[in-house]
């Protein structure tokens, strides 16, 4: 049987996918199950624990709006892989499309479009926090590998949020028009995907698993690396 070519493939994914979106928040936060093919999770997670990682801790980082205490993995060398980056960032134009009229390349990415990240167990987390749509675009996404009991996507409301505000995301409130559309959390499960738009007020809680996860921001201007590595 001939193959369908690439351009049809990829007209037939968008076909298919964008009726398995679920819209969790109304214009800003949308979920779909069973993302990828099952296999290829699977193949994902087992070259996970052989890929080399690097720690990255906000607490030596520069930070170009507001300082924001995290800590997660990063695994560059995954970044490589053309068949995960490509069936990646296909899923998810099937839903760029609708909501941005627009779709993300999947050629020419930075490390801030796709990677791969883990958590240390017990210790990882991410404060309270948004990211600006200046430099970030208009969406984060998060495609979960395993399914945790804790480390939860936290979406607050305002009065959430009082008990948890730091000096950063004070200064972070003074530069971007924050939103808090909670209350929402969500549970990494295996093979959901999350597409959040950016702007929102989130924190991801300490999780006691290894948290496994591909994201990036589609759309995050290529300048941002260049702004980050000038901050003194």
């Amino acid at each position: 049987m001939a193959q369908m070519p690439e351009s049809n493939q990829r007209r037939w994914l968008l076909l298919v996918m964008k009726d398995r979106w679920q819209e969790t928040i109304p214009n800003e936060i949308w979920q779909c199950e069973n993302f990828l093919p099952e296999s290829m999770v699977d193949q994902m997670l087992t070259d996970i624990e052989s890929a080399s990682a690097k720690t990255l801790d906000g607490n030596d980082a520069k930070h170009l709006v507001g300082n924001t205490y995290y800590n997660y993995n990063v695994l560059n060398e995954l970044r490589q892989n053309d068949e995960y980056k490509t069936a990646v960032i296909d899923s998810l134009n099937s839903l760029y499309k609708n909501v941005f009229g627009k779709t993300a390349p999947t050629q020419g990415l930075s490390a801030l479009n796709y990677f791969f990240k883990t958590f240390n167990p017990d210790v990882s987390k991410y404060d309270l926090h948004t990211e600006s749509p200046e430099l970030f675009g208009d969406a984060v996404f998060m495609l979960y590998l395993s399914d945790e009991q804790d480390g939860e996507l936290v979406i607050p409301t305002w009065n959430e949020c009082r008990d948890l505000i730091t000096d950063g995301f004070k200064e972070m409130m003074e530069k971007i028009d924050v939103r808090f559309a909670g209350p929402l959390k969500i549970l990494p499960k295996k093979n959901m995907c999350v597409v959040m738009k950016v702007g929102l007020a989130h924190y991801v809680k300490p999780c006691s698993g290894k948290r496994p996860c591909v994201t990036g921001w589609s759309f995050a201007d290529k300048n941002y690396m260049v702004k980050w590595k000038e901050k003194q």
